[in-house]
């Protein structure tokens, strides 16, 4: 179901309701006015909402929440913590070095075979989105190690992912020396991270 408003000279405004995935196009629509609905079948051009695609660090659906944001990707987050959350925006405009720690409650992961995502918000809209595929990382006895020298990782090159609380808790830890940050002059953040299935979502600002 999608809704979205149409206007036109006899009708001031009418918010119709689209019981299926139609896109641009004149079609029978059905229209709620308050306690009374009408149909109304020629001379309305309906413009379908588009649905969130998840991964493409894009506000698809135009709710002001991208990819795992999004309850459409992510219908139940869990809570993580922004343990370290440290960056220098070069004055210059250069790639600049992040590190960033997070602890969440994720447990039976395996970055080794799902795809770890990594967003970055804050009052600018989307700062940052990396993707570090299950091939950038290796097993090492109890953690996992990731590693990229290509920039493919939005300039993420160095991670490390362990277990805590026989394993209930995971600790990540990602650094990248050339990584964009333009768009990073307000210092409050949330983060959201997204590994295999699971998901979560927390909130930190810059020096607490």
């Amino acid at each position: 179901m999608q809704s979205t408003q149409v206007t036109d000279a006899t009708h001031a405004s009418a918010h119709i309701v689209i019981a299926n995935d139609a896109g641009l196009g004149f079609r029978d629509v059905s229209v709620e006015t308050g306690p009374e609905q009408a149909t109304l079948r020629t001379g309305f051009q309906v413009v379908a909402t588009p649905p969130e695609v998840c991964g493409n660090c894009t506000d698809d659906d135009g709710d002001g929440m991208v990819d795992y944001e999004d309850s459409d990707c992510c219908s139940a987050p869990a809570s993580m913590t922004i343990k370290a959350f440290k960056f220098k925006v070069s004055k210059t405009g250069k790639p600049s070095p992040l590190t960033i720690g997070i602890s969440v409650p994720m447990a039976g992961i395996d970055p080794t075979s799902s795809d770890v995502e990594l967003q970055l918000s804050n009052g600018n809209g989307e700062a940052f989105c990396a993707l570090l595929t299950h091939g950038g990382w290796s097993k090492k006895k109890k953690s996992f190690k990731f590693s990229d020298k290509t920039g493919a990782a939005g300039g993420l090159s160095i991670g490390v992912l362990n277990f805590k609380k026989k394993g209930a808790i995971a600790n990540l830890v990602l650094t990248g020396k050339r990584i964009d940050l333009s768009r990073f002059t307000d210092p409050s953040y949330t983060a959201t991270l997204r590994i295999g299935s699971q998901c979560a979502t927390g909130s930190k600002r810059k020096g607490h």
